[in-house]
């Protein structure tokens, strides 16, 4: 029995410490984490290239300046996921509000609800990171704490769901507030020289 629940007792372990990371800092490490999945899809087509070439030496080659392209890329990766997750959130809205109105949505207007959403997702890029972090992490962290209770408490007891819903938004809140003060929107543009003076 023991060596079957520890699996169990290592995933929420490594949720519990994931779900911290997201809340405290998860938007710092969203840049990493978009240079690491850019880095591994070129990594794959790079593989399908490597595949067709005869040398291992070049194949390696192709493989490591894949990978290296995907992670110098990152960061154009990142925005185009913030854009297209953005168009996608003003389609179902401008669907939703064309429902509303008793009418269909009609390409005029998921296609200006997509541009809508993108550039509103890409404007406020550092305040939906952050509070998107803050609940995938709020979440985890709940995942982890939430099991073990169940298991060893009442399932449906209404006490410990109040629990659980003040824990999860509490985690959010301090998610927001101590990533809000710790991150910073796109890096400063530097200064611009002041011109000399006139002797």
């Amino acid at each position: 029995m023991e060596g079957s629940a520890a699996p169990h007792v290592w995933q929420l372990v490594f949720s519990g410490i994931l779900g911290l990371t997201y809340v405290l800092a998860g938007y710092s490490t969203m840049r990493f984490t978009a240079r690491m999945t850019s880095a591994i899809l070129f990594l794959g087509l790079g593989a399908l290239v490597a595949h067709h070439v005869q040398s291992p030496l070049a194949g390696a080659g192709i493989l490591a300046v894949s990978a290296i392209l995907g992670f110098v890329l990152g960061n154009a990766f990142y925005f185009v996921n913030v854009a297209a997750l953005g168009a996608g959130a003003g389609v179902v809205l401008a669907a939703v509000a064309s429902a509303a109105l008793g009418g269909r949505l009609g390409w005029a207007s998921g296609i200006a609800g997509g541009i809508s959403g993108a550039g509103l997702a890409i404007l406020f890029e550092r305040p939906i990171g952050v509070l998107g972090t803050s609940i995938v992490g709020a979440a985890l962290t709940l995942l982890a704490v939430k099991i073990p209770l169940l298991m060893i408490g009442e399932p449906h007891s209404k006490r410990l769901a109040l629990s659980a819903l003040g824990l999860f938004l509490g985690l959010v809140a301090i998610g927001c507030a101590v990533q809000g003060h710790t991150t910073r929107n796109l890096p400063r543009r530097q200064p611009e020289p002041r011109p000399r003076e006139a002797l």
